[in-house]
């Protein structure tokens, strides 16, 4: 998946499981966004990918079985965080 860095997000729906890819770089925060600006990317049956998860704060209560987060280590070494459940979303 490339970042969908033009966009707000970029859907799969061939894949064998049907995933989006989120990048919210672009936006301070979504209270000034239309409400419905996600829907077409998470829900049921879907994998979300978010990139700054933090600028959608409380818009995936709900929605979230687990959180993976994804850090540098230094070098080429990455840190991999799994949280599961509601709790897990930042």
């Amino acid at each position: 998946m490339t970042s969908p860095t033009f966009t707000i997000g970029r859907r799969y729906d061939d894949a064998r499981i049907p995933a989006s890819h989120l990048d919210l770089h672009r936006l301070s925060a979504l209270a000034d966004e239309d409400p419905g600006l996600l829907d077409d990317y998470v829900g049921q049956g879907r994998v979300a990918f978010v990139e700054w998860p933090e600028v959608a704060e409380g818009a995936f209560s709900g929605q979230v079985a687990a959180c993976v987060t994804l850090e540098h280590a230094g070098d080429d070494r990455r840190r991999i965080t799994v949280r599961q459940g509601a709790s897990a979303v930042p």
